[in-house]
């Protein structure tokens, strides 16, 4: 079947927020709630937002759309653009055509080339996105998809004893109610600084990371209009706030974000503690750690390219479930 003529329009897409999220429902199989989207692409601390639409040549109804939200980003202590694609969306009725008016390849070759042009362009630019297998063999086969690693979700029980070399009396947690109060940004900044340092961790600071500060922290979790969150910070007992963990209890309990680069075993220690803390021992991560049960997960990490190569020279992400738009 080929796909319907006309041009991909690409924008700030608020105009069509209502007509989105009815594709959004019609291809996905759920709503998304008007709050919902405007948090995700118009809200917080972002550098640019673009959509790129193929519409119904009758209706003028979208018929297909590819998002991204670009934030501010690190890579071997350089500033970068980082862009999130995702709902990238075709109607049912205009699939099947593998050529070159394909609609999942106009539209999303459409949102790449825009955005090159947005946000402080002599930033490198990152692309990338979280699709499942069968969309990301389609955006392969296309060229535009690269995958990044294979994807684990890493089980963890804290019903066993305390591993020998995480001795938790060296360590406390607490909950707080704020991303961006005093202790809270220590902390962030601690996390943030020790990516810098020369130490055997850090190829952590040459991998492209999301400029984690303060306030993307507080509307990514704190913002968000449909989903609750907890904030832990760690610290020794006589020093200031070294890490931080945020926590989901839905679908399952998951630490979805943490910045414990500065926290010897970090995960680990930071899971063992949460349990002690909450009563619940079995968690899940995408972090391996000792004592983990890692299996491949549903989603690929993807980078994504074509209006600029792929950055296969930079060693990848090590993305975490927060960094998704889905947990």
């Amino acid at each position: 079947m080929r796909g319907p003529e006309g041009a991909v329009e690409v924008g700030n897409g608020l105009e069509d927020v209502d007509a989105l999220r009815g594709l959004f429902q019609t291809v996905f199989g759920h709503t998304i709630s008007d709050a919902h989207w405007r948090w995700k692409y118009h809200q917080g601390p972002k550098l640019a937002n673009a959509h790129a639409i193929l519409r119904c040549p009758e209706s003028g109804q979208p018929l297909a759309h590819a998002g991204a939200q670009m934030v501010a980003g690190t890579q071997a202590g350089r500033p970068i653009r980082m862009a999130q694609v995702c709902d990238i969306m075709v109607h049912p009725s205009v699939r099947g055509d593998l050529g070159p008016t394909n609609v999942y390849r106009r539209v999303t070759t459409a949102l790449l080339r825009r955005l090159v042009e947005l946000g402080p362009t002599q930033w490198p630019l990152f692309c990338y996105g979280f699709p499942g297998h069968r969309p990301f063999a389609l955006g392969e086969r296309m060229g535009l998809y690269r995958r990044l690693y294979e994807g684990v979700n890493c089980d963890s029980s804290w019903a066993e004893p305390r591993p020998a070399w995480a001795p938790v009396w060296r360590w406390r947690m607490r909950e707080v109610s704020r991303f961006d109060d005093g202790p809270a940004q220590r902390a962030i900044g601690a996390s943030a600084r020790a990516t810098q340092l020369p130490s055997a961790a850090i190829s952590s600071s040459l991998r492209p990371a999301i400029d984690k500060t303060a306030a993307y922290l507080h509307w990514r979790y704190a913002e968000h209009p449909g989903r609750p969150y907890r904030f832990w910070l760690l610290s020794r007992p006589l020093g200031g706030p070294t890490g931080w963990l945020v926590t989901a209890a839905e679908p399952q309990p998951t630490l979805v974000d943490c910045g414990l680069d500065t926290v010897p075993g970090g995960v680990a220690l930071g899971l063992s503690l949460l349990a002690g803390l909450t009563g619940q021992s079995a968690w899940v991560t995408w972090l391996p750690h000792e004592g983990a049960q890692c299996s491949p997960s549903a989603i690929v990490p993807t980078e994504l390219g074509v209006a600029t190569a792929f950055h296969r020279d930079w060693l990848p992400p090590q993305f975490q479930p927060g960094d998704t738009d889905v947990f």
